[in-house]
């Protein structure tokens, strides 16, 4: 009896122990399975499941009707082998910042060519603070079909030359002007105020003495700011020369507008009305110009006093890229370009670092 019982006892324990074991087990297994679909998870889905970039979706027709729109464009995606994923840098962001932060009744839309996603770095969350600002890619065959640049695009004319991103973007910004209306701002001009205060629904800024930019153009959706796009984006694909740097630019504006009316030899130092487009003098928008756009970036007392007093009457800053984008600066230094960093886009600007370049 005794022998049974111990018997019954030992089978007892082995069966609870084998339960154990299988439970141990199975336990363990559901661990490492689980464990493992979150690695494959982390390594097929980081921007959904980590955050680490933001999907690009294109421009919805309806929402762009619904508010006055600011276009950005970002064109480097353009080149050949690029990646899909697109990038801001400090400056540019802090850029973006400004125009939302001057503009809260506009949407500030910046476009993505070729790119599908935008990596989010510090300084590029800082303008998810902002409900205004969005981000869009855009795909030239797509936005441009059953329109009057479709067959142009087709042909990949634009392809031709030696400087894609820039006139793909030279292209663009006339074609959102034409289709849209709404200002067009370079990834290189801080707003210092709204575009409103300007004060003028049609717009394009001087760049010298009897030369136009378009780095600045506001246009309206109908009347004349569409017949002008219309005229620019016409001519812009009927000559265009991809060989020829500003060509397809500035040279461009500063032609067409001379068709619409009596150009002087030298604009004069406020607005110029031409047939219905206000041409703004070089104090609104480029008062520093390339040429002494290192005054934005001096440590000079001297200079940096002067370089604000000289900006007293601009509405935009052009920081023209091709000369500045060398130019570095430390984010605590007493410099103009920090002193502006800090009124118009301070959350860019604490997000940069030590440098903000």
């Amino acid at each position: 009896m005794h022998i049974q019982k111990r018997i019954n006892s030992l089978l007892t324990k082995r069966i609870q122990t084998s339960v154990l074991v299988l439970t141990l087990f199975s336990l363990c297994y559901m661990v490492y399975v689980h464990s493992e679909g979150l690695i494959q998870l982390r390594l097929e889905k980081p921007s959904e499941e980590f955050n680490d970039f933001l999907q690009l979706h294109e421009l919805d027709e309806t929402d762009l009707s619904k508010s006055e729109n600011i276009f950005f464009i970002e064109s480097s995606g353009s080149k050949i082998g690029s990646s899909d994923i697109g990038d801001l840098k400090k400056r540019d962001s802090c850029c973006i910042e400004s125009a939302a932060l001057m503009n809260p009744d506009s949407r500030i839309r910046v476009i993505f060519v070729s790119r599908l996603k935008l990596n989010i770095s510090e300084f590029v969350k800082s303008l998810l603070n902002y409900e205004n600002v969005a981000f869009h890619r855009i795909n030239l065959k797509d936005v441009t079909k059953d329109t009057i640049a479709e067959e142009w695009i087709n042909s990949e004319k634009i392809y031709n030359t030696s400087f894609i991103p820039n006139n793909i973007s030279n292209f663009l910004r006339l074609f959102l002007l034409w289709k849209y209306g709404g200002t067009y701002l370079d990834l290189d001009v801080i707003s210092l105020s709204s575009i409103n205060t300007i004060g003028e629904d049609n717009f394009i800024t001087v760049e010298e003495k009897s030369t136009l930019n378009n780095a600045i153009i506001r246009f309206d959706s109908m009347s004349t700011g569409h017949t002008l796009a219309e005229t620019l984006l016409r001519d812009f694909m009927e000559s265009y020369d991809g060989r020829r740097w500003g060509h397809n630019g500035p040279n461009l504006v500063t032609r067409v507008l001379k068709t619409f009316c009596e150009f002087p030899n030298v604009f004069p130092e406020e607005k110029f009305n031409c047939s219905g487009v206000t041409i703004l003098p070089k104090k609104m928008c480029s008062e520093i110009f390339y040429k002494e756009v290192k005054q934005l970036f001096s440590e000079d007392p001297e200079v940096l006093e002067n370089t604000l007093g000289r900006l007293e009457d601009s509405h935009l800053i052009h920081l023209y890229n091709l000369f500045s984008r060398g130019l570095k600066v430390k984010t605590n230094s007493k410099t103009a370009i920090i002193e502006i960093a800090k009124d118009q886009c301070p959350i860019v600007l604490s997000n940069s670092g030590d440098y903000f370049d």
